[in-house]
């Protein structure tokens, strides 16, 4: 056999077994994980988005993998459960109040974890008028639906580098808020901020 082609062949082969072990290991952190949220007695539906977020941050950091789990379950299920929509907004806990749920883990590891998801998976930190931070992830349902509507109005336009930004930005937000009530009225600076960003570094939003 070609030994060029046995060396292709090998590493093939290795490479099916990397994302073999890859793919195992990250089904049993998940495991570990989903245990983890029910005998802490989270609901159904912050379980699945925790869970969904973990998942796709173990697949963006991988070969590494977080050594603490117990600080990087709570970071995770500490995001899915402050995002900015109206039921986190009630429901918010500070993350001194927060960490009092689990053993072991300290407020530097909740802060560590929570920046470290955050930055690989560029989930933008939000806040609302009173500075308490909240997390809007593009891949959520509500960030979905706001590059939906980004885009639909963006699409209207015949070239973006002509038209005023603020009076655009404006109208987004007010469909966001006042129209379909996405996220409330409390992020609306942050909010500004996001969609200005969305704008500035996703021409792809715009494209015909």
């Amino acid at each position: 056999m070609n030994r060029n082609f046995k060396s292709l062949e090998n590493s093939i082969e290795k490479q099916k077994l990397f994302k073999l072990m890859r793919t195992e290991y990250i089904k049993q952190y998940i495991k570990e994980a989903n245990f983890f949220y029910r005998s802490c007695n989270f609901d159904e539906e912050t379980i699945y988005k925790a869970l969904n977020l973990l998942s796709r941050f173990l697949y963006t950091i991988h070969p590494e993998w977080p050594q603490e789990k117990t600080g990087f379950f709570a970071a995770a299920v500490y995001i899915v459960s402050h995002t900015p929509t109206k039921d986190c907004l009630y429901r918010y806990e500070s993350k001194k109040d927060f960490i009092k749920r689990f053993k072991g883990v300290s407020l530097n590891s909740l802060n560590w974890y929570i920046n470290r998801i955050q930055n690989a998976l560029m989930i933008y930190r939000i806040h609302d008028k009173n500075s308490r931070p909240f997390w809007l992830d593009t891949e959520s349902l509500e960030g979905a639906i706001i590059n939906r509507i980004i885009k639909r109005e963006l699409t209207k336009l015949k070239s973006i580098n002509y038209y005023p930004y603020k009076p655009l930005i404006e109208e987004l937000v007010q469909i966001i808020m006042e129209k379909l009530e996405l996220i409330p009225k409390q992020f609306r600076k942050d909010l500004f901020k996001y969609i200005f960003k969305k704008i500035e570094t996703n021409p792809e939003l715009y494209s015909s």
